[in-house]
């Protein structure tokens, strides 16, 4: 969240960590609109039921997107899931450059 924020990015972070089902906040993204957001800083892969019930508690709201920030590795299963709940995915290289350059690709 803090990376999106030093890209200059409007971040309105959420309030509970636990019991909210993976919310961590929303950003407001230029020509894209409101995406909210869950950011996991894991040392271990992610697994499917996070990104299950990350789409689960965001299928109701009114955003413009989801995104899924992550720092570790997951493995390709949870693609196919991120696709049906159309979940974008900011992680790798793509995580690097907003942390490095403060630029997040517009895709």
């Amino acid at each position: 969240m803090s990376a999106l924020e030093d890209a200059g990015l409007l971040v309105l972070r959420g309030t509970r960590y636990s019991g909210d089902g993976g919310v961590d906040g929303v950003v407001w993204l230029p020509r894209r609109g409101w995406r909210v957001v869950q950011a996991k800083r894991y040392r271990h892969h992610v697994c499917l039921a996070h990104v299950c019930a990350f789409g689960n508690v965001i299928s109701s709201g009114n955003y413009d997107g989801r995104l899924f920030v992550r720092t570790s590795r997951s493995g390709p299963v949870l693609y196919p899931q991120m696709d049906v709940a159309r979940i974008g995915l900011l992680s790798g290289d793509r995580l690097l450059r907003l942390m490095r350059e403060r630029d997040l690709d517009d895709r």
